[in-house]
Formats: structure tokens, C-alpha cells, sequence
């Protein structure tokens, strides 16, 4: 985990959890910054987790990690981290959606992982993760990284970079994607006339941050 905090990012953190706490939280995803409903925005989620839909009722998640529409986590202790699915019924009950068939990080960072298995659990999800970042989160002991989750996260698939793969009617294109961390990538997808990408903590796009 990342321990320590610097100052001036703690008074950031602070306003960014006054931020959340005010935010009404009837519907948890929302597609009005994707300007697509087929494509949703997690808008309880301090590392932005999106939501690709198919027509079929089933979704492919794109990371999921902490929720904090409770609040920020009071200390970096295990005990007050603990993964929750507080989000999922807005995507079962807003928008149609029967389970979560895959859930693909963007990179290893616990806040974008920490509910994988709680989501293979819940709703049988498969894990599919990028060459370069599968061995990352399915060995984390095998590796001095920090804000790594605690637990091996079986992965189900290995997708190669570079090389587009299908889910339903949509193609997935992963790239090796750096300057925030080591072992990430973009994930690119096209739908219909659409095309989008999700970076992880590379962009962050107030109110959200990623």
C-alpha cells in the first residue's frame, strides 16, 4: 500500500472526500461524460471504473477498486480497505444489465483492483488482464511494487498487446501505456460508429479523478 502522504496532498485528498461525500448517490454510474449508454462512468470510484455494455444485458468492467461513496479510508491498514459492491446495483437496476461477464485492469494499483475476486464471487466474473500486467496482479508477492492489493487475483485470460480481441459485438485493443506506473496499458474499444479508450490513472477529469 501507499503509506505515506505528503502535506499538501493530504488537504487535497480532504477536498476531494468533501467533494464525494456531497455528491448524491442515487445513481452510481452515469453516462453523460462518455455521451453514450454504452459506455458508463463510475461515479463513486476515486480511480475511474467504467462500464462497457452489450446489448446482450452483460457488462466487461474496467477496473474496480475502492468505493469511497462512504468516505476515504481512514488509515492505510487492510482493515479499512475491504472491497464492497455498493455500485452494482445501479448497473442492474438503471441500466438492464444481468451480470459482469469480465473485469480488466488497466494496471496493478490496489485501487483499481481491489474487487476483482469479490467480483468473480458475486457475479462470476472472468478477470482478463493485459501480458504485462498479469503476472503483476495474479503473483504480487513475487514483486517489490508499491500500492499492490494483497491478494493473488487469478487471471482467466492473457491478452497480448496490440492485438485486438472480441467480447460480444465490441473489439478490446490493449497497449502498453506508461508514465504513471510500471505494468499498465490503455484499453481501447469501438462500438458502433464509436471508438474510446480508458487509461486508468493516467487522465483525470475533474469531478472524477483517476
Amino acid at each position: 500500500m501507499c503509506i505515506w502522504v505528503p502535506p499538501v496532498e493530504r488537504d487535497l485528498f480532504a477536498a476531494i472526500d468533501q467533494h464525494w461525500q456531497a455528491r448524491p448517490l442515487d445513481n452510481d454510474y452515469d453516462s453523460a461524460r462518455t455521451s453514450s449508454d454504452h459506455l458508463l462512468m463510475n461515479r463513486t470510484s476515486r480511480a475511474i471504473s467504467c462500464a462497457l455494455l452489450s446489448k446482450d444485458g452483460v457488462a466487461v468492467v474496467l477496473d474496480y477498486g475502492y468505493d469511497v461513496s462512504a468516505g476515504i479510508a481512514s488509515n492505510p491498514y487492510r482493515s479499512a480497505r475491504r472491497p464492497w459492491l455498493a455500485s452494482l446495483p445501479s448497473l442492474h437496476r438503471d441500466y438492464g444489465v444481468d451480470r459482469i461477464e469480465v473485469v480488466m485492469p488497466t494496471h496493478y494499483h490496489d485501487d483499481h483492483v481491489t474487487g476483482f475476486n469479490l467480483l468473480r464471487e458475486v457475479e462470476g466474473a472472468e478477470v482478463w488482464a493485459g501480458s504485462n500486467v498479469a503476472d503483476v496482479i495474479s503473483r504480487p508477492t513475487r514483486y517489490d511494487l508499491p500500492c499492490l492489493w494483497y491478494d493473488p487475483i487469478p487471471v482467466d485470460r492473457v491478452v497480448p498487446l496490440g492485438q485486438p480481441v472480441r467480447w460480444r459485438e465490441d473489439e478490446l485493443t490493449l497497449y502498453e501505456l506508461g508514465g504513471h506506473t510500471f505494468y499498465a496499458v490503455a484499453i481501447s474499444f469501438a462500438f458502433a460508429a464509436e471508438k474510446a479508450c480508458a487509461g486508468g490513472g493516467e487522465v483525470h477529469l475533474p469531478p472524477y479523478a483517476g
